[in-house]
Parts: structure tokens; C-alpha cells; sequence
């Protein structure tokens, strides 16, 4: 049985799906904004890791000179995957989780060619999951604050009326100022 809480904030799924059938048959996702930079607005450096449909890149914007992250997602394997609904929820959950401190920024999202890019700022300090490793022990003080950060960005998802299923170190990035971030929303589910 669902809590009184949950009844009284029904979620509209349909703003995280296509917005209409004609987008719904199309062969790309073409949720995207049409006032963004392209590719080439861009200096792209090393890459950050890999992805289930792509590569995630360390770029700078060139007219700003701030590092952001490029993951560029390859249309071909979400559509022979059969994810592409799955891509455009990921883009529209986070543009409707924007401006929360415990989130990942997506700044922007476009195609071009055969790839989808989402445009992210860089987790500078990397994953949770790398800083474990790395340090092998915490001290209690930031687990505590890292601890806390965790569950804040999980309520902030939960209030949105989202439920991240894939939320391990992996899936957490540390920002410049030692804040976690939380990305990849890619496996979802709308309550």
C-alpha cells in the first residue's frame, strides 16, 4: 500500500516521455535544444571513462574556458538496444533535476551526425568509487559528510518523484569543492 505522502504528490510520467507520437517513431532522439553550442564549440581533451553507449570526454567550452564533461551516447547502439526511450527520460530527469546541489548539471544536450551529446560539469576529483580505492579508509568526519550528502541526493531524486536504481561509487562524482554528484540516471524508475 503506497503512504498518504505518495498519494498526495501524484508524478506526471508523461513529461519524462516523448512529448508526442511523431517524436515517439523517429529513428534519433531529438529532444534537444536548438539554441546550444555544437561540437565544435569544444576543445576536447582526454578521455574520462566510458559509457554503456559511449565515451565520456574532458572538453573545454572555448567561448567560456570552464572544463566540462562530453558524454557522447552512439545513436546506432541505443537504438539496436532498444534504449532510446530510456536516453530521453535520462536528458529530461535531468533537466527537471537542474540546480540541485547534489546532482549533476547537465548544461546542454544536442546531435549531430550519428551521436547524442549531453554537455555535464566535471566531477574534477573523479568518482566516489576512485577516492575509495585510493584511500582504502575513511575518517568519520567525512563519512559523515559524505554520508549525509549521499542521502540528501537521494531525497532530492526521491522528491522528484524519481527512483535512481544504479546508485553505487561508480555512478557518484566528486566536484572541485569535495561535493558529491550524483549522475548516470540513466536506469530509473518513476514512482
Amino acid at each position: 500500500m503506497r503512504s498518504k505522502s505518495v498519494e498526495q504528490k501524484p508524478h506526471d510520467m508523461a513529461k519524462y516521455e516523448p512529448q508526442d507520437s511523431r517524436r515517439a517513431q523517429t529513428d534519433v532522439p531529438d529532444d534537444v535544444n536548438p539554441d546550444v553550442p555544437s561540437i565544435e564549440d569544444f576543445k576536447l581533451k582526454n578521455s574520462l571513462g566510458k559509457g554503456s553507449f559511449g565515451d565520456v570526454t574532458l572538453a573545454i567550452e572555448k567561448s567560456t574556458g570552464n572544463s566540462v564533461a562530453i558524454k557522447e551516447l552512439h545513436i546506432p547502439d541505443i537504438l539496436k538496444r532498444d534504449k532510446k526511450e530510456a536516453v530521453i527520460r535520462e536528458g529530461r530527469i535531468l533537466e527537471t533535476l537542474r540546480g540541485r546541489p547534489f546532482i549533476i548539471t547537465l548544461f546542454y544536450k544536442f546531435k549531430e551526425d550519428s551521436s547524442l551529446y549531453f554537455v555535464f560539469e566535471h566531477g574534477k576529483h573523479g568518482t566516489l568509487s576512485s577516492l575509495i580505492q585510493k584511500k582504502k579508509k575513511f575518517e568519520r568526519e567525512l563519512c559523515v559528510k559524505y554520508g549525509a550528502q549521499m542521502l540528501e541526493s537521494i531525497d532530492q531524486i526521491h522528491s522528484a518523484g524519481i527512483m535512481h536504481r544504479d546508485f553505487k561509487p561508480e555512478n557518484i562524482l566528486i566536484d572541485e569543492n569535495y561535493r558529491l554528484k550524483i549522475v548516470s540516471l540513466l536506469q530509473v524508475s518513476l514512482v
